[in-house]
């Protein structure tokens, strides 16, 4: 690859197995690549910090979005783990309420609507909170990422190495901002499919 580099790359998973300071080592050597590069990866800090477009595979459908991953989260819609629910999907639950009728004969229609429209207000209230939180981890990330880019940058200059004590400090804020990004993604990701679950 030094000797003659390709003007394609294709990766599948490419950080699978790797710490996290080895991920940041490679996303700053792809980041300097001029070729194309197309990767499949299930790391959304990876995939945040490298992705100009995003392709969608699904049921035998190739959809391109024309822009990077918080780009396709926003046009997918209710295609989307995360913004489909957070625009605040309202689809009825059919299935359900057909398993619920038997039990239900015996109550009136008013206080049948009387209970579903309280369902109703509980989940949208459960729904509201989860969004909040969600709408919060990624304010956090981006903030973190572009943190994480300065200090990636100030990594990359051999001045910053002049004074030791400075260096090491650079070098502890890198670990700390990676940490702080991965437990952000790992929140971002539980809250997420809190989401998923409130609309199945």
């Amino acid at each position: 690859l030094l000797l003659s580099p390709p003007n394609f790359l294709l990766l599948d998973e490419p950080t699978t197995h790797l710490d996290m300071a080895s991920i940041d080592a490679v996303i700053q050597a792809l980041r300097d690549y001029t070729g194309t590069l197309i990767f499949v990866s299930h790391d959304i800090h990876f995939i945040r910090a490298l992705g100009k477009r995003t392709i969608r595979i699904e049921s035998g459908k190739i959809t391109n979005f024309a822009g990077n991953y918080d780009y396709y989260l926003w046009k997918s819609g209710s295609a989307s783990a995360q913004t489909g629910l957070i625009e605040g999907l309202r689809d009825a639950r059919p299935e359900q309420s057909k398993a619920m009728e038997s039990g239900e004969r015996a109550v009136s229609a008013k206080e049948k609507r009387r209970q579903r429209s309280q369902e109703r207000e509980k989940k949208k209230a459960e729904k509201g909170k989860l969004e909040d939180k969600v709408r919060k981890l990624e304010k956090e990330i981006l903030q973190l990422e572009e943190e994480q880019k300065v200090c990636n940058e100030e990594l990359a200059n051999p001045d910053s190495y002049n004074d030791s004590e400075k260096g090491k400090e650079l070098n502890e804020r890198a670990s700390r901002l990676a940490r702080n990004l991965q437990q952000r993604n790992y929140e971002w990701e539980i809250e997420t499919e809190k989401l998923l679950q409130l609309d199945e």
